[in-house]
């Protein structure tokens, strides 16, 4: 299982290697300009997150301008919608989800350059960069607290004079235990993998971070930044427009963006700190989703989240502060109990219908 796509390992062998070949694979890199004028000129040993990051934006993205099922090739022609992605990340200060941008940001949330990220962090750091992204629009919506309220959602993404809907990157960050992870959480996030609006998780082991993309049995599928390759280098100018920056990106290589390789990891061992994503690129997806993670998520116990359809009567914390404030690099909020939550509102916040699981036996 890839975000959301069934294959079969036996009979689909070229179409997992061309799913895989298409992702935006972004990595540690050294020799770019440094960081701020004067910082670092590579991000070894401290920039993965950022690069996972980095990489779910990438894959929200190529969901939105190119669609799911658009495959990259080495020999292809690169077209403008392409182009315009891969230009958002190169390591420059011009690019919007640069490493260079993404570090400066993240002084904003405690984090000095060369400091190390927690899912969370860089959630709440892409969500800030996308503001100034100048080419196309895509709203960010973090639910904090392990609790997913709709409505807050739809003031995020949905013009409440219009109606119109700004294409969706839903981050859930959680903390799935203390130091490691609680395996009874395993079958929700199999779950999670295989919706169709997944954009995969980032997490990873302590200090190891990954971009998880699917699943074959009990082991995690996922792209790994741990590989330090010589930056790309651009002429860019500081008086150059985007439109020209995009143009430019078509005559560089691209190769290094891309590979060929997946690595595997039993779900045991992941670090408990994760992120989902979740991308929806129109207001019935996002419907869909709700009603997907109602049926073949949120049914199993212990509860990954809880979705509401609006914020619980007692919280006592004004939406906004929930939804931009950091938290320190654990890097997410310990899972509550769904009973506690019920004791202290009154009612449950999931209010789907459950399936049995053989449901989700159908999605795997």
């Amino acid at each position: 299982m890839f975000t959301g796509k069934a294959y079969s390992a036996i009979y689909d062998l070229e179409e997992i290697k061309s799913d895989v070949r298409t992702r935006l694979w972004f990595t540690y890199r050294k020799s770019f300009p440094p960081i701020g004028g004067t910082g670092p000129t590579l991000d070894t040993g401290w920039g993965c997150m950022l690069r996972c990051g980095q990489m779910m934006f990438a894959q929200a993205l190529t969901m939105q301008l190119l669609g799911r099922d658009w495959r990259w090739t080495a020999s292809g022609k690169r077209n403008e919608a392409y182009n315009s992605i891969l230009s958002r990340f190169l390591d420059h200060k011009r690019a919007c989800y640069s490493v260079h941008l993404i570090s400066l940001m993240g002084e904003s949330e405690g984090k000095k350059i060369g400091e190390w990220f927690g899912p969370n962090t860089v959630a709440q750091v892409m969500k800030k960069l996308s503001n100034y992204d100048e080419i196309s629009k895509l709203s960010v919506h973090i639910a904090m607290d392990n609790l997913l309220i709709i409505e807050e959602v739809l003031r995020t993404s949905k013009d409440p004079a219009t109606g119109f809907w700004t294409p969706l990157l839903l981050f859930i960050p959680l903390r799935l235990g203390l130091t490691e992870m609680n395996p009874a959480y395993i079958r929700a996030l199999k779950s999670c993998l295989s919706l169709k609006e997944t954009a995969g998780i980032v997490g990873g082991k302590p200090n190891h971070a990954y971009y998880f993309i699917g699943f074959v049995e009990n082991q995690l599928l996922y792209l790994d930044p741990h590989k330090t390759q010589t930056a790309v280098h651009m002429n860019f100018t500081s008086q150059m427009e985007i439109k020209d920056i995009v143009d430019a990106t078509q005559g560089i290589a691209d190769d290094s963006y891309h590979c060929n390789t997946v690595h595997k990891m039993d779900f045991s061992l992941i670090d408990p700190s994760i992120a989902l994503g979740f991308y929806c690129h129109t207001e019935a997806d996002f419907d869909n989703l709700c009603r997907s993670l109602r049926l073949y998520v949120l049914d199993k116990q212990p509860m990954l989240f809880e979705l509401c359809e609006k914020s619980p009567t007692t919280w006592d914390v004004p939406a906004k502060s929930r939804t931009t404030l950091g938290q320190s690099d654990s890097d997410a909020p310990l899972t509550r109990n769904s009973k506690s939550r019920q004791q202290q509102t009154g009612t449950s916040c999931n209010n789907g219908e459950s399936d049995s699981d053989s449901d989700y036996e159908l999605l795997g």
